[in-house]
């Protein structure tokens, strides 16, 4: 067998388990899209079946039942955290790779990404212990603000690598042509 033959067969194998496994990693959510167009009946079928008269029924019942409020909430909620955690997060990488001395920046970037370490199912409790304390359960505004805490440090995170990896250049000729800090970020 010559080599070109094991080499083709060597990637027929490679190609063979990688379909495989884009398969297994995508078979999920296939199974959760057939099962939105299946009866009730068909979706609790043991076993489950494999055909079945596609119906649109719990979508219509999933509209009727206030869809688009809360989807409206969530759009709200993810959007409004992400750009407070944008204006926040940016400037602040920025004043890590450009303002502080180097291990300042490092200890202050532990710092933050360090509030990711813990899992958040184990904050879960204390921080719904906290909210309802407070009367601010059932309340938009306090869902922006613990979606912006979980997002702020990936954001800085990010922004400090873009900022670190941004020719020097590029700042100085900003500076020299008069722009301000805000200027040079945007």
């Amino acid at each position: 067998m010559g080599i070109e033959a094991r080499s083709k067969r060597f990637n027929i194998f490679w190609t063979a388990l990688t379909y495989l496994l884009v398969f297994l990693l995508a078979f999920p959510v296939l199974w959760m899209v057939l099962t939105g167009f299946k009866s009730e009946i068909d979706a609790i079928a043991i076993p489950p079946t494999l055909v079945f008269q596609p119906t649109l029924a719990q979508f219509q019942l999933a509209f009727d039942a206030g869809f688009w409020a809360y989807f409206f909430n969530s759009a709200m909620a993810s959007l409004v955290s992400t750009a407070i955690a944008l204006v926040l997060g940016i400037p602040a990488a920025y004043a890590m790779v450009f303002q502080m001395r180097k291990k300042s920046s490092e200890d202050m970037l532990f710092f933050v990404l360090s509030t990711r370490f813990m899992p958040f199912a184990a904050i879960l409790v204390p921080l719904y212990v906290i909210i309802s304390r407070l009367n601010l359960l059932d309340n938009l505004f306090t869902l922006i603000i613990v979606y912006t805490a979980m997002n702020l440090p990936l954001i800085i995170w990010m922004a400090r690598s873009y900022f670190l990896d941004l020719p020097k250049e590029v700042l100085e000729g900003a500076w020299l042509d008069g722009a301000s800090t805000l200027q040079t970020i945007v």
